[in-house]
């Protein structure tokens, strides 16, 4: 459910900005089994499908009437706000639009590759433009799970009521620590990726926007509910991204998908 992800791009963008980055050779892979597929970690500088509802299987194409706002907004020399620069190469974006269906535009790097070497996830400045005042809005998913394939098959280990699993088998394992470290990690990264002017604009948005972006975790969770799981997509897509902070509930679910041969 990469937390709200697409209802936030539809919205305002509309769930993604960019600072310039070379990109250094990857230093970490996942070889994921059955199809050979080898997930790089690049260098650092979905809605949940829940039990009883039908996995997702395709996306709707083309761009929306909201998006389209965005796009306006972005092109016109009266916005109110600018995003920092994409590191992301064109014909990596390329990609990313076809998987996407409409450019992220606060897409900052590719942070994971498949094995082909086609963005798998993407790393995402924490605000997203926006046509209303102050001319952006909180995007609290910084890593973002961008590949077809990874987003339907961890759409069906949600339906198939893996969460539930995941966060019964962490509860018993007494694996709180571990996710603590896992989501203070993912909130502190995020947190230093803002420059001081939009730290600024973060905190003139009160207790909400403070939340979102400086407070909450992976998939939103605040520190009381750091063993919940609303979206294995964004567990997933951290894990692959940033291996050292331990996300537990990501390398389950990669290793799931290679117990079951869907990798």
């Amino acid at each position: 459910m990469q937390f709200g992800l697409l209802a936030s791009l539809v919205i305002s963008v509309s769930e993604s900005a960019m600072s310039q980055v070379s990109v250094a050779p990857a230093s970490v892979h996942a070889t994921l089994s059955s199809h050979a597929m080898t997930f790089v970690q690049q260098p650092a500088l979905n809605t949940a499908f829940h039990r009883g509802v039908r996995p997702l299987t395709s996306r709707r194409k083309g761009i929306s009437s909201s998006q389209k706002k965005v796009a306006a907004t972005i092109n016109s020399p009266n916005r109110l706000w600018t995003p920092p620069p994409s590191g992301i190469e064109e014909a990596d974006m390329a990609i990313v639009k076809e998987q996407l269906g409409y450019k992220p535009y606060n897409a900052l790097r590719v942070a994971a590759r498949g094995p082909g070497g086609e963005p798998a996830v993407l790393e995402c400045y924490p605000l997203v433009p926006s046509n209303q005042p102050p001319g952006c809005a909180p995007f609290p998913t910084l890593f973002w799970l961008c590949s077809k394939e990874l987003k339907t098959l961890v759409a069906q280990l949600e339906y198939d009521g893996l969460m539930q699993v995941f966060k019964e088998r962490a509860v018993a394992q007494g694996l709180d620590g571990a996710m603590h470290d896992a989501h203070t990690a993912y909130r502190n990264h995020r947190w230093s990726l803002l420059t001081e002017a939009d730290r600024a604009i973060v905190e003139r948005g009160g207790q909400g926007w403070l939340e979102r972006l400086r407070d909450g975790g992976v998939g939103g969770m605040q520190e009381e509910a750091k063993l919940g799981v609303k979206c294995l997509h964004t567990h997933l897509a951290h894990h692959l991204a940033r291996r050292g902070d331990g996300n537990v509930f990501g390398r389950w679910v990669e290793e799931e998908l290679q117990q079951d041969g869907k990798l």
